[in-house]
């Protein structure tokens, strides 16, 4: 009886250590600081606020005009951190931007504009043991394409550059981009634009709550951005 007791005793305190360790561990994830721009979530927003953007919230509904309205007198003040908390809390799922298009004036019948577009997405842990862990990753695509200036139409249009960026994770966590898929370029019927898609999939590394010198890994999670190119 008194070695059932002893047992039982034990069992009680390691649930105890666990009920501790977990709560300690949540309140440092509850905890985390406010969300930090980078460069290129700033470029985007730039883009967003010049007309050259849109938002997106989690259903892929397009929100810009209520976004521009909301973050307006934000977006003014510079504060591009309270914009980035804000998308978070509002669970906008991407921000899309497009730069100019810069024509390559050595040549004269065929030009070479060249472009540049990019994609935020917002991403987001649910479930133990980072639940409300978030990070967002930048997908930019780059590059030229043969342009008819007799005719304004697209003549070419090679395979994009695709650069992606993690932004965000904190000290602890690091992100890993396992695949990445680019479709071929589509040239529209009038020849006045192209679309392309490319899908990234990312895991991210991250301490084990309670354990040390041991990684875990969050995700996988897939990502679809959508890009079209206009004359």
């Amino acid at each position: 009886m008194a070695k059932m007791k002893k047992l039982f005793a034990m069992f009680l305190t390691l649930c105890l250590i666990f009920s501790f360790s977990t709560t300690a561990f949540a309140s440092s994830v509850d905890e985390r600081e406010v969300p930090v721009a980078s460069a290129d979530f700033k470029r985007v927003c730039d883009q967003v606020f010049e007309g050259k953007g849109e938002v997106y919230n989690a259903n892929g509904i397009d929100i810009t005009n209520s976004f521009l309205t909301r973050y307006n007198a934000i977006y003014q003040s510079g504060n591009y951190d309270a914009i980035l908390s804000g998308c978070f809390k509002e669970g906008i799922s991407q921000l899309t931007g497009h730069k100019n298009i810069v024509p390559d004036v050595t040549t004269r019948t065929v030009l070479h504009p060249q472009y540049e577009e990019s994609v935020v997405h917002l991403v987001k842990q649910n479930g133990f043991p980072y639940d409300g862990k978030s990070w967002y990753l930048v997908v930019t695509a780059t590059g030229s394409y043969g342009y008819q200036d007799s005719t304004n139409e697209i003549i070419d249009f090679p395979s994009p550059t695709i650069n992606v960026s993690f932004s965000d994770l904190g000290a602890l966590f690091s992100g890993s981009l396992d695949s990445i898929r680019t479709t071929k370029p589509a040239i529209n019927s009038n020849k006045t634009s192209a679309s392309f898609t490319v899908t990234t999939t990312h895991t991210v590394s991250c301490p084990i709550p309670g354990v040390d010198y041991v990684t875990g890994t969050l995700g996988p999670f897939t990502n679809v951005s959508n890009f079209t190119i206009e004359v």
